[in-house]
């Protein structure tokens, strides 16, 4: 794949995830390029123009937010930026969904990673709680197709216990989602207690110790 189509993959895996700053400086890439009208003449322009397309689409919804924040009186209202935690193949994005429940959506910055991490992923699930591998049905019934037999995804499930209980799903496209619960009586006071089990997660599924995290975990909604 090329230059351009690697970057607006990954500006999609970032807009997936919540995390909108780094889309926005990914998408910056093809802010020059024309609207999407026209005659277009290869695949890698018609990328570009879709790439300014969502840039402005992504920075409109920004400043409508802004606006609404305005009205209503939010002193900080990017107070709901997630937690971004970085290792050398990953980003994610942490967010806290209430007092007990955190929510990660990681994605690749690194798209030639996919083989190693699919194959880590396995690895990570067979040593924990491996959930039922899903099928990709060819219909919407129940059954299929006659005489045509389930597909099978690359993706995994697992489930990982401790005093955050995860949950995690790695999907064929090696978009991570990962639920956690906090599951102690008394209720976590710092943020690097949230933090490290799913960092101890990425660091298995990305080997090299993670890099650098920023931001603080906030609640949102």
């Amino acid at each position: 794949m090329s230059v351009d189509t690697d970057n607006f993959i990954v500006a999609t895996f970032a807009l997936w995830a919540g995390d909108f700053e780094y889309a926005e400086t990914l998408l910056s890439r093809y802010s020059n390029a024309a609207p999407l009208n026209g005659i277009v003449e290869s695949p890698d322009e018609l990328i570009r123009r879709t790439g300014a397309l969502r840039l402005r689409q992504l920075r409109q919804k920004k400043g409508e937010f802004k606006l609404l924040a305005a009205e209503y009186g939010l002193r900080n209202p990017v107070a709901a930026n997630p937690t971004i935690l970085v290792t050398n193949h990953l980003r994610g994005a942490l967010w806290r969904m209430d007092a007990r429940e955190f929510d990660l959506r990681a994605y690749l910055t690194d798209l030639s990673w996919e083989e190693n991490l699919l194959r880590l992923a396995h690895n990570e699930a067979d040593q924990h709680e491996r959930s039922l591998e899903s099928v990709e049905q060819t219909d919407s019934r129940l059954g299929f197709r006659d005489n045509q037999p389930p597909k099978m995804t690359h993706g995994v499930s697992w489930t990982v216990t401790g005093s955050v209980l995860l949950r995690a799903q790695l999907s064929d496209m090696c978009l991570l989602q990962v639920n956690g619960l906090w599951t102690e009586a008394k209720l976590i006071n710092t943020d690097e207690e949230i933090k490290q089990p799913f960092l101890k997660l990425l660091q298995a599924l990305d080997p090299d110790s993670v890099r650098n995290m920023s931001g603080s975990i906030k609640q949102t909604g």
